[in-house]
């Protein structure tokens, strides 16, 4: 089974892409997209959204696993 699993971020969103058989584990691909300070969000999250899709493309992954939200003290931010 492949397994994608996402740490959100709008300015550096990592990545790995988990081969899972039986007990073993074994690291496919990782990385992550990085977004400049100055790019709109809306842009980020075009680009986000472009390499995920790449990355399902690529690797066909069977499962997928995003980083829930936590508590932060800006809950603007959380929200994008």
């Amino acid at each position: 089974m492949i397994v994608l699993g996402v740490d959100t971020s709008l300015r550096s969103t990592g990545y790995g892409i988990l081969e899972v058989a039986g007990s073993r584990l074994r690291a496919l691909d990782y990385g992550n997209i990085p977004n400049k300070r100055d790019l709109a969000v809306s842009q980020c999250l075009v680009n986000i959204h472009k390499r995920i899709a790449e990355l399902i493309e690529h690797w066909k992954p069977d499962e997928a696993s995003i980083e829930k939200v936590i508590y932060g003290k800006n809950a603007n931010t959380m929200m994008v």
